[in-house]
């Protein structure tokens, strides 16, 4: 039994059973290779045949306003004699089905001619006829018919004299379901062939009554790669979709997934069951291997990739090392002894180099880690921070007049006020001497002016009591946001309490136990050393 206790003993016992799996990952990348081929060509059938559909529709439209454009350059004079021209658009109408009415408008836009003789009414305020002024030929957009109710579009070209004037218009209404008709199109996504959509508010040109929008295919679908998506009917679908008449509308398709892969699912659901049928009796195995190898192996890497990180409190977890290779319960002990001697001494260390060590706030070391961290937060976030410089009035006086141990006293007390006025996400750091600084993330100058007032009255009404000495204290205050931006020669978070620290000037030489503010125009003055 000996060489089962070891690691290569093991591997030896479970590779067997680890062979089998290999072959059941095959068949299902197979699977999967196969599924997302049928997808693949079933999308770039649905998008060549929306692309063909486009390009029909886009040229038979062009071919409509060559009819229109060949019966508006006839002869003008004939186009005067109404028996001729009510026989030539007759005649016309007969050769060409496609169109349901034609009408030659005057100059101010009143029915000359019109086939059928059912259109009245003046269309000088149409902005076909207005283009047709200019002579410009238009195929509308999609309009309510005023007569019969139906949506049409209508094909409109100038009509010219021998001389080249504008002397009217001609028309042609085409049903929208002639278009529908003449391309097979669908009334709707579920007979999954093209549909025809407004392509600014997705409605079908078929039923614009109803302003029920159609969930379209996705914007990338043109990349060649398809995506599944659920459509209006809630079907999940691949689809392409293609503009139509300069944008003006869409020709979209879509085919069901579960049609395309016919059968291609019931017999993932067949693999997936005999896969989990063979996971299921190699489970005691790969138990016994988990608990033996894995687990001991797995939270070393993870003890010592949090260590890596920086974690160094990070705890061993109490595992069974009894069915544990020699090698590898040993290798565990060892390391959660070593990971606990490192986590003692990290973090003796930490607190030494980053705390002062009379007032138990950040030090200097610890202000240009935390406060850099702080301000780049708030920009990140886009909210404000500030930046305030506190410094104790007359210190000096205290040291010699009580001595320094009763200045200590005096010093933590006025951290003790620092750190009850502020928030957790706000950081305090000792500069030296009787000099602090707060960066507080997201606050804004107005919010830090009320943190400085309380802070600063706080100081003032709180007495100090050390040695059989009683006595009070002030404290000056100066506050600076932090700026967007600042030059290259300083780093954010230097440039904010360069400024603070000015404020501070401000409020010494304003008589002390204030609050003063950083301004634009105090930089042009001299920050000197506050005294």
């Amino acid at each position: 039994m000996l060489i089962f206790s070891t690691i290569e003993g093991k591997l030896r016992a479970y590779t067997v059973i680890l062979l089998t799996l290999p072959l059941l990952a095959a068949c299902i990348a197979f699977y999967t290779i196969v599924r997302q081929a049928n997808i693949t060509n079933a999308y770039h059938d649905i998008y060549t045949e929306t692309s063909y559909t486009k390009y029909s529709i886009n040229t038979w439209l062009e071919h409509r306003a060559g009819d229109i454009e060949h019966v508006a350059a006839t002869p003008s004079a004939l186009l005067e004699d109404p028996k001729f021209t009510s026989d030539f658009f007759k005649a016309f109408l007969k050769s060409h089905e496609d169109f349901r009415s034609l009408v030659l408008f005057d100059t101010a836009g009143n029915v000359r001619t019109s086939i059928p003789e059912t259109q009245r009414g003046n269309v000088a305020d149409r902005e076909y006829f207005a283009r047709a002024r200019k002579g410009l030929a238009t195929t509308t957009s999609l309009l309510k018919s005023r007569l019969s109710g139906e949506y049409i579009i209508i094909v409109a070209h100038p009509v010219q004299d021998e001389k080249g004037a504008f002397s009217g218009v001609l028309t042609g209404a085409i049903n929208i379901n002639t278009i529908l008709q003449t391309f097979s199109l669908s009334h709707s996504s579920g007979s999954w062939r093209p549909i025809l959509l407004d392509a600014q508010t997705h409605t079908p040109l078929a039923d614009m009554e109803s302003g029920s929008a159609k969930i379209i295919p996705p914007p990338d679908g043109d990349t060649g790669t398809p995506q599944i998506y659920k459509n209006s009917d809630n079907a999940r679908v691949i689809g392409a979709s293609m503009p139509a008449k300069d944008g003006e509308w869409l020709v979209v398709m879509e085919k069901p997934v579960a049609e395309i892969l016919d059968g291609m699912e019931r017999m993932l659901l067949v693999l997936a069951i005999a896969s989990l049928g063979t996971m299921v009796a190699l489970l005691p195995y790969i138990r016994r291997f988990s608990s033996g190898v894995v687990e001991p192996v797995k939270t070393i890497s993870a003890l010592s990739t949090r260590m890596l990180e920086g974690q160094y409190d990070a705890e061993c977890i109490l595992i069974d090392t009894n069915r544990t290779p020699v090698e590898i319960a040993t290798l565990y002990d060892n390391f959660c002894k070593m990971s606990q001697r490192l986590s003692r001494y990290v973090e003796e260390l930490e607190v030494y180099t980053s705390t002062d060590p009379l007032t138990g706030l950040g030090n200097r070391r610890s202000l240009q880690k935390e406060g850099a961290r702080i301000i780049e937060m708030c920009k990140r976030s886009g909210t404000q921070c500030s930046c305030l410089v506190l410094d104790l009035d007359h210190f000096k006086r205290i040291n010699d007049a009580y001595g320094h141990p009763t200045g200590d006293v005096a010093l933590q007390t006025a951290s003790a006020i620092i750190m009850r006025n502020i928030r957790k996400a706000d950081f305090a750091a000792r500069l030296g001497g009787e000099e602090f600084t707060v960066i507080a993330s997201h606050t804004p100058t107005d919010q830090a002016l009320v943190l400085a007032e309380r802070i600063r009255a706080d100081v003032e009404r709180t007495p100090i009591t050390h040695d059989g000495h009683t006595f009070t204290m002030t404290i000056s205050i100066g506050i600076a946001p932090v700026s967007a931006s600042c030059d290259g020669s300083t780093t954010p978070l230097d440039d904010v309490i360069s400024k603070a620290d000015c404020a501070l000037y401000k409020a010494k030489n304003n008589g002390r136990n204030r609050v003063e503010q950083w301004h634009a125009e105090d930089a042009t003055m001299s920050c000197k050393h506050h005294q």
